[in-house]
């Protein structure tokens, strides 16, 4: 009975942990693709806490009720147990190659088809006793074959380990998924313990209060990447910008230089997702994001994504012509992208610049609206010339 109660008491600390996360989310978050998956796996894990209570509350009670609840709790907890390993392997997935899941039935078909056999194995059950039976005292028994649904659970998460481990060496430079690296490798090893210690020990089941606190340490992080990141394209975001912009303008300049900001935006991007969906839209803001990144480089250069598809960048340099061959440089490599013929859809930018002290702009906002003006009259004349040749 004590066990019983330790066990209801460490679950329901993690369901208030999972609850916050929710409730926090649906204030402040963005609902990027990305963090849809994400949260889809919090709330699956919120149900199969709540139908483990309701199995330890119900399980050894006398009564049919108290047998039809047992059953369909159980066929319920192998079922969401598969759901959810499977869509943390389609979470770590989409975090390095989310175009390739939406594209390749095939890959949907091979993640999916282990989660079919325990579907089966577990609805059958109440009559085959595969998975598990439920005696006549009410008690809960494996099955002689829950082996097979045990090493599925524990393959989705071992896929998950190797995902991460395989793309680390890869990511390793990139800020935005550093953290979420380390905390999900982690995190993930730790729960593929608990499931391996689960198979080998019966009524040692940690799982999914681990899961639930991995879940947990990931949305701290991304909410901590949220303060200075954008989490789609890896660049700094606009809170970083607005305080970096204010400390370059007031701040001493290298010897030599002057400071330029250019702001660019995507062309007709609303027609990339109206046409080809929005993960291709995230992922034409991502590659649009690796182009000016190799661009634009040096210690000193701030580049940002300044909003929806519009992206800045401080800049040095020792002259107007300077700056205008930097801007014919982005011009440049997003050309070089779109005669590629592994490109889904052409990626056409717009770049406008200005720079501090020129023209009466002598402080951060004037900064701004100056290269916004800039960035307007460049959208002008190539949505004119744009328009002219579809």
């Amino acid at each position: 009975m004590s066990s019983n109660l330790l066990y209801l008491e460490v679950n329901s600390i993690c369901l208030l942990l999972l609850l916050w996360i929710i409730l926090t989310a649906g204030r402040n978050e963005d609902f990027q693709t990305r963090n849809v998956y994400f949260y889809r796996e919090v709330s699956l894990t919120m149900v199969i806490l709540l139908m483990d209570m309701l199995w330890v509350s119900v399980e050894g009670h006398a009564g049919r009720l108290f047998y039809i609840v047992n059953v369909v709790v159980n066929v319920l907890y192998f079922v969401m147990s598969s759901v959810i390993c499977a869509g943390w392997v389609i979470f770590a997935m989409y975090l390095f190659n989310s175009r390739k899941i939406s594209a390749s039935r095939t890959k949907k078909a091979l993640l999916f088809f282990p989660h079919v056999v325990v579907c089966l194995l577990a609805v059958t059950s109440p009559w085959t006793h595969f998975t598990f039976f439920i005696d006549s005292h009410n008690v809960y028994h494996r099955g002689q074959f829950i082996w097979i649904t045990e090493i599925i659970i524990c393959l989705y998460l071992f896929v998950t380990f190797l995902i991460i481990l395989v793309h680390m060496a890869n990511q390793m430079s990139a800020r935005t998924r550093r953290n979420h690296l380390f905390a999900l490798l982690s995190l993930t090893v730790l729960v593929f313990s608990s499931g391996l210690v689960m198979f080998l020990m019966h009524g040692f089941d940690t799982l999914w209060p681990l899961f639930s606190i991995m879940l947990f340490v990931v949305y701290t992080d991304i909410q901590m990447e949220r303060i200075t990141l954008d989490s789609l394209t890896g660049l700094s975001n606009r809170a970083f910008f607005d305080r970096r912009l204010a400390d370059v303008t007031t701040g001493p300049r290298p010897e030599g230089k002057e400071l330029y900001l250019y702001v660019m935006d995507v062309d007709f991007f609303k027609r990339i997702n109206d046409t080809y969906g929005h993960l291709e839209g995230d992922e034409a803001l991502r590659r649009t994001a690796e182009i000016l990144r190799s661009v634009f480089s040096g210690e000193q250069t701030v580049l940002v994504r300044y909003g929806g598809d519009e992206f800045a960048c401080l800049w040095y340099c020792e002259s107007e012509r300077e700056a205008e061959e930097q801007r014919e440089k982005v011009m440049d490599a997003f050309r070089e992208r779109n005669m590629d013929p592994s490109s889904a859809f052409p990626i056409n930018i717009s770049v406008g610049f200005a720079r501090f002290g020129a023209n009466g702009i002598h402080n951060d906002i004037e900064l701004i609206n100056a290269a916004e003006e800039a960035l307007g009259r460049v959208k002008m004349v190539s949505h004119r010339k744009m328009r002219r040749h579809r």
